[in-house]
């Protein structure tokens, strides 16, 4: 497994984590729609929620969520599309960013940005 590839899995282990004791039930990590992935698809309540996560080693270029660029979003937004056609769902969604670095002592500094919008989404 490449080294970015590797970074990201430990960064989605952490925001797994992070999301399963504030009470999200996780549904799927890295669905894939060909060529393009959502990190973590989740519950909480009656929302379906489709979370990018941005893991960085520290903050030398900036905070982790600035990496998450327009086309990324709305890279994730066709993907949730086709997951909400694939599930034939039709409820409530949000789409939130985790940005997680390395804190002090072993612990990590987690901005969770909820119901942010995604360019090129239209429900």
């Amino acid at each position: 497994m490449p080294p970015t590839r590797q970074t990201g899995d430990y960064g989605e282990r952490i925001a797994c984590r992070f999301l399963e004791s504030k009470g999200y039930l996780i549904q799927e990590r890295n669905w894939r729609h060909s060529t393009l992935e959502i990190d973590i698809i989740c519950r909480k309540g009656d929302l379906l929620i489709f979370v990018e996560v941005k893991y960085r080693k520290d903050n030398k270029y900036g905070d982790p969520v600035e990496f998450v660029s327009s086309e990324k979003m709305t890279n994730i937004s066709i993907a949730a599309a086709h997951y909400l056609e694939t599930i034939e769902y039709s409820g409530g969604i949000r789409f939130d960013v985790l940005g997680i670095r390395p804190g002090s002592s072993g612990h990590f500094k987690i901005r969770h940005l909820k119901d942010v919008h995604f360019a090129g989404w239209d429900p």
